[in-house]
């Protein structure tokens, strides 16, 4: 009788044995989250053995062991090794993965691959089964006893812990499969951050925490300067280059707990807590610093402006987070890149206009509103300009006409784009209106044009002019003047320099302008084919106001001789200002005490005087 019942029971037991191993697998093919079904896999290996408790260790990415979950009754008391790491080879776990077999330590306590944290939690016997999948070992289900073992293990529920194992690697390399396959779609392939998806997920999360905990984060726009530049004179190869370099150096710069992601292109965001000691300025000045250092692009040294709005105050949703940003960043760029700004109420206010600015001149273009007034230049010699510089203006329907001075800001805020569609426009209308206004041949004068840095640096300008010159054959090349800012040179030197020596190839003839108010040296004047210095007419106007400014004229008109440049000054207002720049030796002068600007027919009229 007895061995009937004994029978009876084995039987009872395969059957529950069975079962448990059946919803294992039931488990694995209905339920997808790794967490949920290790809790049902656990709870069957736990009750195979009897432990009290189970724990699922994987391989991280950084090829140690780390504990992921637990289960049992000692759970709560276990929940504090989450995410606790240690070498793939420790413990009684590397033992078992060396092994490739299941490894139970009945006496813990005793053995000599006890790990200290675990003995102080009062750990007293554990069996360890390793997991592999495709030969690749993934980790562990260490099952776990704080008390001693009712009994031994049979061989056979040893075999069918391993079968749950089995199960538990094939879900959890599933699992693996899943989150690198979710990482793919977040992450940007060329630098290793999130990518606009990924990062805007980010910024969810964040503002949910906000939400939920009262999180405070600060939301940072970079954007390089001036890097389209760089994909056209070096190509995109390049680009791409100096994206990752960028990267590398936001990664090096910003703290653990900060979230990096490029948005496309050369825009990046970074989400960065607010929360602890450190403020916000540290970090930015990081960034500036970062960013502004050289790299090896041609001689290039690209810089970055960067924006800043900030959850709750600036905003508490994506959109007026990102549009604020926005709005700093343009304001960071106009300040000539390589700073930070943060957002600012103002700040709306001014765009606003500007974007009012901007459409206004788009209008004006369209209806014929956009024109140019001349200014003589003139030699000592004679009363007769030998040259004019176009100077752009704007008929505006409500506030009369506008010098450039008063909405150029507006358009090189605007971007490149616009700032060169009216480049392009100055310039085939100033041709245009020479063209006309001296029909024969050898007959123009010398046409002085303003090109911004963005359009003489861009890599289309040298085609533009050559279409330009191609396209009004009765104007020499030699009559044209371009001139360009010391702003220009030092934005983009090698830009410029190769834009300078295509010019000058072309026959056309380059003027530095405003020169003196920037920091241009000898070195960038021997190395651009520089035909002019213009004076920064500021020197002139204050001439009697500031003795100094006598000796500066002086030593910019004795070094074009020195350089064989031509030497013009701007800003002449008055007969005593023509009397005291005769003796300095300029070549020429210019101002509205010579001839004020005006349309190019009417100044054919009244040549200027001296």
């Amino acid at each position: 009788m007895r061995e009937a019942d004994s029978s009876l029971s084995e039987l009872v037991r395969d059957e529950v044995d069975t079962a448990l191993i059946l919803r294992v697998m039931d488990a694995l093919t209905l339920e997808p989250d790794l967490e949920h079904f290790f809790q049902r896999a656990a709870e069957a290996a736990r009750q195979l053995v009897g432990a009290d408790g189970a724990a699922l260790i994987l391989k991280n990415e950084t090829g140690a062991l780390e504990y992921q979950f637990f289960h049992g009754e000692n759970a709560l008391r276990l929940e504090g090794f989450r995410g606790y790491q240690f070498p793939f080879e420790s413990g009684t776990v590397g033992q078992a993965l060396r092994e490739r077999r299941s490894v139970l330590e009945p006496d813990y306590t005793n053995s000599p691959h006890a790990l200290p944290d675990f003995l102080s939690a009062g750990l007293h016997s554990n069996l360890v089964v390793p997991l592999f999948c495709n030969d690749e070992p993934l980790g562990a289900l260490a099952l776990s006893w704080f008390s001693p073992m009712a009994g031994e293990i049979t061989r056979t529920r040893r075999q069918l812990v391993q079968k749950v194992g089995d199960q538990l690697a094939v879900a959890s390399h599933r699992h693996l499969l899943e989150r690198r396959l979710r990482e793919q779609a977040i992450v940007d392939e060329l630098t290793g951050l999130y990518n606009r998806s990924g990062i805007l997920s980010r910024l969810e999360a964040r503002l949910a925490e906000y939400r939920r905990h009262g999180h405070a984060f600060a939301l940072i726009l970079l954007d390089l300067d001036r890097f389209k530049d760089i994909n056209d004179l070096h190509g995109h190869a390049m680009g791409d280059s100096v994206l990752r370099d960028c990267a590398e150096r936001m990664q090096h710069v910003c703290r653990r707990h900060d979230d990096i992601g490029r948005l496309g292109g050369d825009e990046f965001i970074i989400l960065a807590s607010t929360e602890d000691c450190e403020t916000l300025d540290p970090l930015l000045k990081r960034l500036v610093t970062a960013m502004s250092l050289p790299l090896v692009v041609g001689g290039a040294r690209p810089t970055a402006s960067i924006g800043i709005a900030r959850c709750p105050q600036d905003g508490d949703t994506a959109e007026s987070l990102q549009i604020r940003a926005d709005l700093a960043l343009y304001e960071a760029k106009s300040r000539h890149g390589a700073t930070s700004h943060l957002f600012e109420e103002a700040l709306e206010t001014r765009i606003i206009e500007a974007e009012e600015r901007t459409q206004g001149i788009l209008q004006a273009i369209e209806h014929g509103r956009l024109h140019l007034f001349y200014q003589p230049i003139l030699p000592w010699e004679t009363s007769q300009p030998t040259a004019y510089e176009a100077l752009l203006r704007w008929d505006h329907p409500e506030e009369g006409l506008l010098t450039a001075g008063t909405f150029m800001p507006a358009v090189e805020e605007a971007g490149a784009d616009l700032t060169r569609q009216l480049g392009r426009w100055v310039l085939h209308t100033a041709l245009a209106q020479i063209a006309r206004q001296f029909p024969r041949p050898g007959d123009p004068p010398c046409i002085h044009i303003n090109v911004s840095p963005c359009h003489f640096t861009s890599a289309r300008f040298p085609q533009e002019l050559a279409t330009a010159l191609e396209r009004f054959p009765d104007i020499p090349a030699g009559c044209v003047v371009l001139e360009i800012t010391e702003t220009a040179l030092l934005e983009s030197f090698e830009a410029a320099k190769v834009t300078a020596q295509v010019c000058h190839a072309l026959g056309v003839r380059l003027a530095l302008d405003d020169f003196g108010s920037g920091y241009a040296s000898f070195n960038y004047l021997k190395q651009l084919p520089v035909d002019t210095l213009k004076v920064d007419g500021e020197f002139v106007i204050e001439l009697f106001n500031d003795p100094e400014n006598d000796a500066i004229l002086r030593g910019i008109a004795t070094m074009g001789r020195a350089l064989g440049l031509q030497t013009v000054a701007e800003g002449v207002e008055t007969p005593a200002h023509v009397d005291a720049l005769r003796p300095m030796g300029f070549d020429r002068v210019q101002g509205f005490g010579i001839g004020a600007p005006a349309p190019l027919a009417s100044m054919r009229a009244r040549p200027g005087t001296i």
